[in-house]
Protein backbone atom coordinates (compact mmCIF):
# COMPACT_ATOMS: atom_id res chain seq x y z
CA UNK A 1 0.00 0.00 0.00
CA UNK A 2 2.69 2.50 0.89
CA UNK A 3 4.96 1.84 -2.66
CA UNK A 4 1.28 2.34 -4.08
CA UNK A 5 0.86 5.54 -2.20
CA UNK A 6 4.57 6.83 -3.50
CA UNK A 7 3.63 5.98 -6.70
CA UNK A 8 0.66 7.94 -7.38
CA UNK A 9 2.31 10.81 -5.84
CA UNK A 10 5.00 10.49 -8.17
CA UNK A 11 2.77 9.96 -11.04
CA UNK A 12 0.79 13.11 -10.13
CA UNK A 13 3.97 15.00 -10.04
CA UNK A 14 5.50 14.23 -13.16
CA UNK A 15 1.95 15.32 -14.86
CA UNK A 16 2.05 18.37 -13.31
CA UNK A 17 5.41 19.10 -14.14
CA UNK A 18 4.96 18.18 -17.93
CA UNK A 19 2.23 20.07 -18.72
CA UNK A 20 3.70 23.43 -16.90
CA UNK A 21 6.84 22.74 -19.57
CA UNK A 22 4.95 22.49 -22.11
CA UNK A 23 2.55 25.54 -21.27
CA UNK A 24 5.80 27.40 -21.09
CA UNK A 25 7.27 26.07 -24.38
CA UNK A 26 4.58 27.89 -26.31
CA UNK A 27 5.80 30.83 -26.56
CA UNK A 28 9.10 30.80 -28.12
CA UNK A 29 8.82 31.29 -31.55
CA UNK A 30 8.22 34.23 -33.91
CA UNK A 31 4.45 35.96 -33.77
CA UNK A 32 3.14 38.39 -36.06
CA UNK A 33 0.02 40.63 -37.60
CA UNK A 34 -0.35 42.95 -40.02
CA UNK A 35 -2.24 44.92 -42.24
CA UNK A 36 -2.10 46.84 -45.21
CA UNK A 37 -0.45 49.88 -43.31
CA UNK A 38 1.85 48.28 -40.84
CA UNK A 39 3.42 44.82 -39.18
CA UNK A 40 4.19 43.72 -35.70
CA UNK A 41 6.75 40.38 -35.03
CA UNK A 42 8.13 39.94 -32.06
CA UNK A 43 10.63 37.27 -31.73
CA UNK A 44 10.77 35.49 -28.35
CA UNK A 45 13.29 32.82 -26.63
CA UNK A 46 12.87 30.85 -23.71
CA UNK A 47 14.75 29.30 -20.83
CA UNK A 48 12.56 27.36 -17.86
CA UNK A 49 9.90 30.71 -17.22
CA UNK A 50 12.15 33.21 -18.56
CA UNK A 51 11.39 34.88 -21.66
CA UNK A 52 13.71 37.40 -23.52
CA UNK A 53 13.60 38.75 -27.34
CA UNK A 54 12.83 41.14 -29.76
CA UNK A 55 10.43 43.50 -31.76
CA UNK A 56 9.85 44.92 -34.98
CA UNK A 57 6.90 47.25 -35.30
CA UNK A 58 6.60 49.36 -38.62
CA UNK A 59 4.03 51.30 -39.08
CA UNK A 60 1.72 53.85 -41.11
CA UNK A 61 3.22 52.60 -44.43
CA UNK A 62 6.28 52.00 -43.08
CA UNK A 63 6.94 56.07 -42.01
CA UNK A 64 7.52 55.39 -38.18
CA UNK A 65 9.80 51.83 -37.55
CA UNK A 66 10.25 50.83 -33.84
CA UNK A 67 13.04 47.59 -34.32
CA UNK A 68 15.48 45.90 -33.31
CA UNK A 69 17.60 44.16 -36.15
CA UNK A 70 19.65 42.26 -34.01
CA UNK A 71 17.96 39.81 -32.32
CA UNK A 72 20.87 39.37 -29.90
CA UNK A 73 20.17 42.59 -27.96
CA UNK A 74 17.00 42.01 -26.50
CA UNK A 75 14.48 44.37 -26.54
CA UNK A 76 12.09 42.31 -24.30
CA UNK A 77 12.15 40.25 -20.69
CA UNK A 78 9.69 38.45 -18.99
CA UNK A 79 8.76 35.69 -16.75
CA UNK A 80 5.95 33.05 -18.01
CA UNK A 81 3.24 32.32 -15.21
CA UNK A 82 0.91 29.76 -16.80
CA UNK A 83 -0.49 30.90 -20.14
CA UNK A 84 0.69 34.78 -19.86
CA UNK A 85 3.73 36.58 -19.81
CA UNK A 86 4.45 39.78 -17.40
CA UNK A 87 7.07 41.77 -19.38
CA UNK A 88 9.16 44.72 -19.71
CA UNK A 89 10.28 46.02 -23.21
CA UNK A 90 12.32 49.04 -24.44
CA UNK A 91 10.94 51.02 -27.67
CA UNK A 92 14.37 51.25 -30.00
CA UNK A 93 12.55 54.71 -31.45
CA UNK A 94 12.92 56.29 -27.96
CA UNK A 95 14.40 54.37 -25.49
CA UNK A 96 11.56 54.25 -23.51
CA UNK A 97 10.68 51.52 -20.89
CA UNK A 98 7.30 49.89 -21.11
CA UNK A 99 5.48 47.01 -19.52
CA UNK A 100 3.25 44.24 -21.04
CA UNK A 101 0.98 41.39 -20.87
CA UNK A 102 0.93 38.49 -23.05
CA UNK A 103 -2.04 36.42 -23.03
CA UNK A 104 -1.76 32.85 -24.80
CA UNK A 105 -5.22 32.03 -26.46
CA UNK A 106 -4.57 28.80 -27.87
CA UNK A 107 -0.59 27.23 -29.50
CA UNK A 108 -0.79 29.81 -32.22
CA UNK A 109 -2.08 32.97 -31.18
CA UNK A 110 -1.62 35.18 -28.49
CA UNK A 111 -2.57 38.36 -27.12
CA UNK A 112 -0.35 41.43 -26.39
CA UNK A 113 -1.65 44.43 -24.10
CA UNK A 114 0.37 47.07 -22.96
CA UNK A 115 0.06 48.06 -19.13
CA UNK A 116 2.33 50.24 -18.86
CA UNK A 117 3.10 52.92 -21.94
CA UNK A 118 6.76 54.13 -22.07
CA UNK A 119 6.92 57.87 -20.94
CA UNK A 120 7.94 59.24 -24.38
CA UNK A 121 7.38 58.03 -28.17
CA UNK A 122 6.89 54.55 -29.33
CA UNK A 123 5.31 52.85 -32.44
CA UNK A 124 4.52 49.20 -30.36
CA UNK A 125 0.92 48.64 -30.56
CA UNK A 126 -1.13 48.85 -27.01
CA UNK A 127 -3.13 45.54 -27.85
CA UNK A 128 -3.02 43.06 -30.64
CA UNK A 129 -3.48 39.48 -31.26
CA UNK A 130 -0.46 37.76 -32.70
CA UNK A 131 -0.29 34.62 -35.10
CA UNK A 132 2.76 32.21 -34.79
CA UNK A 133 4.77 32.28 -37.82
Amino acid sequence: MKKLIVYFVNVVFVCLFSINATAQQSFKGTWHWENSESSVSFIFSQTGNKISGVHCCVVDNGNHIDCEEDTTKPTIQGTVDGTSINLSFTSTFSLAKGKAAVKRIDNNTIEWTITKAPSGIFYIPKHVILKRE
